[in-house]
């Protein structure tokens, strides 16, 4: 029989999952720029 998880287990996880989406936030965000960045040349041709 598994036992109930305590307050400070369960306090951990949830700061720990918030490290995680906190980082793929961060990531998200450099490579969403760098996106923009690719596509700036191509925006900027004469082909569009």
């Amino acid at each position: 029989m598994s036992r109930k998880p305590t307050t400070h287990e369960l306090e951990a996880l949830i700061a720990a999952h918030a490290a995680e989406i906190a980082a793929l936030k961060a990531e998200n965000e450099k490579l969403a720029q760098r996106v923009l960045h690719l596509a700036r040349p191509i925006r900027e041709s004469a082909f569009f």
